[in-house]
C-alpha cells in the first residue's frame, strides 16, 4: 500500500499532489510506503536547509528518507518531502511553466529521490532529470 500524507498543500492541490505521488512511486516498482508531502514558507525552508545541509538559503524542495532500507526490501518507503511554493513560484515564472505544474515536478523529484535517484553529479542528475520530466508528463497525460 503507498500512503501519502500532505500538509499545507496550496488551495484545492492535496488530491493532485496524493495522486501524482502515488503515481510516481508505482512508476518506480514501489508497493509498500509512507511518504508525508508537506509545503513550507520561504522562512521555513531556509531553516531547513540550513539545518540539514548547512546552507540557510532558500531552496525548491528537499527529501528526507527515513526508512533506512535494507537489501531486502528496496521498495519499501518511508520518507517526507518538503515543498515550498515560493520558490516553485519564481521557477515557474523563469521557465514559463504553470505553477501547478512546478508543483507537481517537486513531487515527483522528490519521490524519485526516496527511490535512490540521486542529481548531485551531472550524470546522475541528466539521468533523474530525464525520469522526472517521464513521469510528470506521463501523469500529466493521465489527468486529461
Amino acid at each position: 500500500m503507498i500512503q501519502i500524507d500532505v500538509n499545507r498543500a496550496p488551495r484545492g492541490l492535496a488530491a493532485t499532489v496524493r495522486r501524482v505521488a502515488q503515481f510516481a512511486l508505482a512508476s518506480q516498482r514501489v508497493h509498500c510506503a509512507a511518504v508525508s508531502v508537506a509545503f513550507v514558507s520561504t522562512k521555513q525552508m531556509c531553516r531547513l536547509h540550513s539545518e540539514w545541509f548547512d546552507d540557510d538559503s532558500p531552496t525548491d524542495v528537499i527529501t528526507f528518507d527515513l526508512g533506512g532500507r535494507s537489501r531486502k526490501a528496496p521498495r519499501e518507503i518511508d520518507g517526507e518531502i518538503i515543498i515550498c511554493p515560493a520558490i516553485a513560484k519564481k521557477q515557474a515564472a523563469a521557465y514559463d511553466a504553470p505553477l501547478r505544474h512546478e508543483l507537481l515536478r517537486y513531487v515527483v523529484h522528490g519521490c524519485l529521490h526516496l527511490c535512490g535517484y540521486d542529481d548531485r553529479r551531472a550524470v546522475a542528475a541528466k539521468k533523474m532529470h530525464a525520469e522526472q520530466e517521464r513521469v510528470l508528463a506521463a501523469f500529466l497525460r493521465l489527468k486529461r
